[in-house]
């Protein structure tokens, strides 16, 4: 599976190192979260994150979400 065939799984995510940083003052990660559930304006989200390797070999930082009504049988990343 290639990097770009990853489908992001309801209440997970992922951050990727910043490799076109060209400026001290650019962002260092950039990515992205699908939420497992409605999110309101101002509503404080918290996750889990985790230090990953792609199958293609590319480092990133796997996000899961935290949502105490939210129970999943699924192991982090």
């Amino acid at each position: 599976m290639a990097d770009n065939d990853f489908k992001t799984e309801p209440g997970r995510g992922a951050m990727f190192p910043n490799g076109n940083k060209s400026e001290e003052s650019k962002h260092d990660h950039f990515g992205s979260f699908v939420a497992d559930r409605d999110i309101k304006a101002n509503e404080e989200v918290k996750f889990n994150a985790y230090n990953n390797t792609s199958q293609g070999g590319k480092k990133y930082i796997g996000i899961q979400l935290k949502n105490p009504n939210y129970k999943s049988n699924k192991p982090p990343f």
